[in-house]
């Protein structure tokens, strides 16, 4: 009986988590052993040291961004004049000019970025954690100089980001306290169903004992 409670509790709390509110930390130590509240603990603590790690860039991910801050300003530069003329109709030859200087230029600014980044990545294998794509430079590979293909920081803000790389690990003290209550919950299943097959074991061997008493009166 005193685990069905504990069952219940624990999903009582889960679905408090789950309807979007917090649950205090003395709710969540009382309903998990001892044992489950430390390493719900520890799991936090793990979760603080990545976040630490995260806040802090290296300086080659910090260089990188500068230089593709610089191809992506002129590619949007070039960007602005090339649709000047799609407003107005009018190419002025001074204007394609410009627009063609621009396009040549932030070509090789993109260029010079993704070759940065792969002589640095060849030097330290943990840059790749750090971006939102896998950093394969070989031919064939989907990176490449231009403003889609370029491998983008996972902190980066930018809608063309493709996902949030190691960051996407990263969880709220929130939802490590309802994994910690929903491993409690999962644990104590195969608990609750020993109970219960021992307890039909116990009525189904007390039926049999009085059937065997009223046969010998």
């Amino acid at each position: 009986m005193r685990e069905e409670k504990r069952k219940t509790r624990l999903a009582e709390l889960i679905g408090v988590i789950e309807s979007g509110k917090d649950v205090a930390l003395r709710d969540i130590k009382a309903a998990l052993t001892t044992a489950e509240f430390e390493n719900m603990q520890r799991s936090w603590k793990d979760q603080v040291e990545q976040r630490a790690y995260f806040k802090d860039k290296p300086s080659a991910v910090i260089e990188y961004e500068e230089l593709l801050h610089k191809a992506q300003f002129i590619y949007n530069k070039m960007e602005g004049y090339s649709g000047s003329f799609r407003r107005s109709g009018v190419r002025g030859k001074d204007g394609v000019r410009v627009a063609k200087k621009l396009s040549d230029k932030a070509d090789t600014a993109f260029e010079k970025a993704l070759l940065r980044l792969e002589e640095m990545a060849s030097m330290d294998s943990y840059l790749h954690i750090w971006f939102d794509r896998p950093l394969d430079f070989d031919a064939g590979s989907e990176l490449g100089p231009g403003p889609m293909t370029m491998p983008l920081v996972i902190t980066s803000r930018s809608m063309d980001k493709q996902s949030a790389g190691m960051l996407q690990l990263l969880q709220t003290k929130r939802s490590i306290k309802q994994e910690a209550l929903e491993m409690a919950l999962e644990a104590l299943k195969p608990v609750i169903a020993a109970d219960a097959a021992e307890d039909a074991a116990a009525i189904e061997t007390a039926m049999k004992l009085r059937t065997w008493l009223k046969k010998r009166r």
